[in-house]
């Protein structure tokens, strides 16, 4: 099954970001459980986050979890592996994925469940890529 043909039921937004959020500040070196980023409920200013599209709630999340953090929307023309892992969501703002790599001049993306999927450029440029920076320097969270 591709990214492009794999159902938004499959792909739960509300249980696989956690995950995704967790993995990305793991591979940063900053340990995060992914249910530190599950149980929020609304952002800083007050907004709920059912209330905010997936690629706004992606970023409400890191951004109350890593105060320092840097985040920056790119391209998918800019994307290097030196900028590497990112997330991805989709345009229809239903899907999410991390960006794990480059092989092949294909961009590896992986899910929640850790299925791995090879796309091209064409399929990015149809979502928003993410690169969230933690903003720390590789520190343990205590669980």
């Amino acid at each position: 099954m591709s990214a492009h043909s794999r159902s938004t039921e499959e792909l739960s937004s509300e249980s696989e970001l956690p995950i995704l959020l967790s993995r990305l500040a793991g591979l940063q070196g900053v340990a995060v459980p992914a249910h530190r980023f599950a149980f929020q409920v609304s952002t800083a200013e007050g907004l709920e986050l059912e209330n905010l599209d997936l690629r706004e709630r992606v970023i409400a999340l890191w951004e109350e979890r890593f105060v320092s953090s840097r985040i920056t929307e790119v391209s998918a023309s800019k994307l290097t592996k030196g900028l590497l892992p990112a997330i991805w969501v989709s345009e229809d703002k239903e899907r999410v994925w991390l960006i794990r790599g480059i092989q092949n001049r294909k961009f590896l993306l992986e899910a929640a469940d850790r299925h791995v999927e090879s796309v091209t450029e064409e399929f990015l440029v149809t979502g928003a890529c993410l690169l969230l920076d933690t903003g720390e320097d590789a520190t343990q969270e205590q669980q």
